[in-house]
């Protein structure tokens, strides 16, 4: 019998049974360093350890990281967990995300910025205040061509956007479909703040307002546009958009200038 390794599996059924639903990233350290030794060559321990690793992976309290390490560790003892897929934590996943959503703002902002030249002036993150809470727009355009506001979207990986003739929206990657939320209702939000601050402060002005969402994954096509009642487009779609956008009217070189001031505040 493995003496070392009977106790180092003992040990970690210990930590585990103390730890429960809420084991943690100081937890997982004291199992890794517990279980360095070798371990009991047996499929009843093998499960047993199976099971802990599959409780670590479920914590919200543990880093992906460690999840990682102890993985690799277990399938270096001979444990099969291979096929198990690790999991991010919320609080990773919502790091990533905000990382993903910051890094398509970047190239649209980037894209923008060279319809500086053509007399539009651009602004970036603009927060407006409105009786129904603050909101936080990602891109304003101002041109003679008309407002445009941008909500940006990105995603990670590649795959599909699809809109449905209901207007739900769907990522597809793969043999894999899921639900993403509609960003319709923020889209309105800003609408409604932008068109009401230039109603009362430079009336007339609200009727050039345009709202548009972007897609800012160059690896993720669209699908289903037609059935969004806002205007979605790629990244590298939005210059030519707002630039040749037909209105039967355009805004004249200094309605553009009070408009940008009145929304650069």
């Amino acid at each position: 019998m493995n003496i070392k390794g009977y106790f180092a599996i003992k040990k970690t059924n210990k930590i585990m049974g103390k730890a429960g639903d809420l084991v943690t990233d100081e937890d997982v350290d004291q199992i890794i360093k517990t279980l360095k030794g070798n371990i009991p060559n047996h499929p009843k321990y093998w499960n047993n350890l199976k099971s802990h690793f599959s409780m670590v992976n479920n914590s919200e309290h543990v880093s992906y990281s460690k999840k990682e390490r102890l993985k690799n560790l277990l399938i270096k003892k001979g444990v099969h967990v291979g096929g198990i897929k690790l999991k991010k934590n919320r609080k990773e996943i919502k790091e990533e995300n905000f990382e993903i959503g910051n890094k398509g703002e970047e190239e649209v902002k980037h894209n923008l910025n060279f319809m500086k030249v053509n007399g539009y002036h651009i602004l970036n993150n603009v927060k407006l205040s409105s009786p129904a809470g603050r909101q936080e727009i990602d891109h304003i355009i101002i041109g003679e061509t008309g407002i445009f506001h941008v909500e940006t979207k990105a995603f990670k990986g590649q795959g599909k956007i699809v809109i449905d003739e209901d207007g739900n929206w769907f990522k597809e990657m793969g043999n894999k479909t899921s639900v993403i939320k509609n960003p319709i209702a923020q889209v309105d939000r800003h609408d409604s703040v932008i068109k009401n601050l230039l109603k009362n402060q430079l009336p007339g002005t609200e009727k050039f307002v345009t709202p548009v969402i972007v897609i800012a994954t160059e690896s993720f096509i669209i699908k289903g546009r037609k059935n969004c009642p806002v205007t979605v487009l790629k990244a590298e779609e939005l210059s030519q958009f707002v630039k040749n956008y037909d209105r039967n009217e355009q805004l004249d070189e200094e309605t553009v200038k009070k408009v940008y001031q009145k929304l650069n505040k």
